[in-house]
């Protein structure tokens, strides 16, 4: 027995030293329940949410929560998980009264007015949808919420892509970090929080910005007019809540995307092969290159500014140091030797020489062997090749898991623990603890911003800070 009771010690001091988050994720249902012939309020109703709505389909709950209406009519029902639900009222002498899709969203409050049909012979129940409001009463502070519908309706791949489409918010990269912009704040100023738990890392105060959009209920975006719980948010708050699952069945979402290899994933010319102009520079010796004449008498105004003090290989300064500084001290090479010495030196490479991927999955249902649990276990897997080889790594890859369980010991009660890990690797100029699918610029991926000119220049910037289309290592020849 002392044994038994050890452990269950050791077990709660364990316990007790995990960092723990209480978010209530949650919403209400507020009304009146009147008499439409009188507009007389009915006392004692009893209003009861019965199914959830996923998928257009409806599924039967498995604790069915509810209320009375007061003596005025007015009722309210608290700790609601976001979605949309079917609410039946019923009352000695009405028709039964069902409302389907009624929309709950995370700390919001919806209202609805339930007018009840007398019955005085057997008539059927009375069946209306729910209307989306106009003018949302409840609201104090500038946010949008958007719905699981919104999100799988949208023709975006990746979460951060979908959040960067909302008025207000924007992907950025500066010397704060790589995240979310809200209304031109510094990414430090804003927060990404999954089931109440935020994802900002507590060196460089930036967030972690690549969720799962398949695990996604709802989410809200909130730019202004902070409630005092969300401390610490001075520009902006995106608040995501996770699917939970049913008890009723499995189910299963997810995307994927695939980029065979050998496809180029930019306009133009690949500037790291042997056709781009910076080899038509410093390596083609043809009557089209410039290799041994240079650049400075050019008349064709297609050198960029960074290249046009390049004398040609034939000019005895050209390259000097360079292969002075790399142990060849007091030796004078030919301008051959030395156009030969530039190539070892930058080598062509093969446009995405494999090929790119994005995968992400949710999988949620009854958890084995229990009666009241439910599971929701998404992951996400995505790699990209950079525009250039860029140092020790010549892609992008991000992957995460994130496993939900939810409880419910009654009808009035439920525990959710939420755990997620994730593990990105790139290059970066920024701070090494900057994270997340909001890497825009001297990371950036082919499937995101690397089809345009602008990213092809960040990435450039890596090696030489040079905002140029075509790379220059540091090994590049000094003057």
């Amino acid at each position: 027995m002392m044994f038994k009771r050890s452990k269950i010690l050791l077990l709660l001091i364990a316990l007790s030293c995990i960092p723990v988050s209480v978010f209530a994720a949650s919403g209400k249902i507020a009304g009146r329940v009147y008499d439409p012939q009188n507009d007389q309020p009915l006392p004692a109703a009893n209003i009861m949410i019965t199914e959830r709505w996923e998928n257009d389909a409806a599924v039967k709950l498995d604790h069915i929560s509810g209320g009375f209406s007061d003596q005025d009519g007015y009722f309210i029902i608290l700790n609601i998980t976001p979605g949309s639900y079917t609410l039946k009222v019923t009352m000695m002498g009405y028709s039964q009264f069902t409302m389907e899709r009624v929309r709950v969203n995370l700390d919001r409050t919806t209202q609805i007015e339930i007018p009840m049909v007398q019955q005085a012979i057997s008539m059927e129940p009375v069946t209306v949808v729910a209307e989306k409001e106009v003018i949302k009463r409840d609201l104090a502070s500038s946010q949008e919420i958007i719905v699981r519908e919104r999100i799988e309706g949208t023709p975006v791949l990746r979460m951060d892509e979908f959040i960067s489409s909302i008025k207000g918010v924007e992907l950025v990269s500066n010397n704060d970090g790589s995240g979310l912009s809200v209304r031109g704040g510094s990414v430090r100023e804003t927060d990404i929080q999954v089931d109440g738990i935020s994802s900002r890392d507590s060196r460089s105060g930036n967030s972690y910005i690549s969720i799962n959009a398949s695990s996604v209920e709802e989410m809200q975006v909130l730019t202004g007019g902070f409630e005092a719980k969300y401390g610490g948010i001075q520009s902006g708050l995106v608040n995501v809540i996770t699917k939970e699952g049913s008890r009723e069945r499995f189910n299963f979402a997810g995307r994927f995307n695939l980029v065979p290899a050998g496809q180029q994933r930019f306009f133009g010319e690949n500037p790291w092969g042997e056709e781009g102009l910076i080899y038509r520079i410093y390596a083609d010796t043809s009557e089209n290159g410039y290799a041994f004449v240079g650049t400075r008498n050019d008349t064709t105004g297609t050198i960029p500014n960074e290249f046009s003090s390049f004398r040609g290989w034939q000019d005895a300064r050209e390259g000097r140091q360079n292969y002075q500084n790399i142990g060849l001290t007091g030796v004078v090479l030919t301008p051959e030797q030395k156009r030969q010495l530039w190539m070892i030196q930058h080598p062509a490479y093969d446009v995405a020489a494999r090929p790119d991927f994005y995968f992400e999955g949710t999988f949620t249902g009854p958890v084995p062997l229990t009666k009241t649990a439910t599971f929701m276990l998404a992951g996400k897997l995505e790699r990209s090749e950079f525009a250039f080889p860029i140092g020790p790594r010549d892609n992008y890859l991000d992957w995460n898991t994130h496993l939900k369980i939810t409880l419910r010991p009654n009808d009035n009660s439920k525990l959710s623990i939420s755990g997620m890990y994730a593990n990105l690797s790139t290059n970066t100029t920024s701070r090494p603890s900057s994270v997340g699918g909001g890497l825009l610029d001297y990371s950036s991926r082919f499937g995101y911003l690397s089809n345009s000119e602008q990213a092809v220049r960040q990435q450039a910037a890596i090696l030489t800070n040079y905002a140029q289309m075509y790379n220059k290592s540091f090994l590049q020849y000094l003057n």
